[in-house]
């Protein structure tokens, strides 16, 4: 089945940013079915739920 949207349950963290949030991402992850674009101010906790799933599509 086709998916538009999923969502990783991740806790939010108290981090502070200390570098302007930008528009485009920083990084971009694409497989045959998916893309995800990830900024810079992505926590650690969820950078590590979305690579955990990504490694299973």
């Amino acid at each position: 089945s086709e998916l538009d949207f999923v969502e990783i349950p991740c806790t939010a963290g108290s981090e502070t940013h200390t570098h302007p949030i930008s528009h485009e991402p920083a990084a971009v992850i694409r497989t045959a079915l998916l893309q995800i674009e990830i900024s810079n101010d992505i926590s650690d906790t969820l950078l590590s739920h979305i690579l955990r799933e990504v490694s299973h599509a």
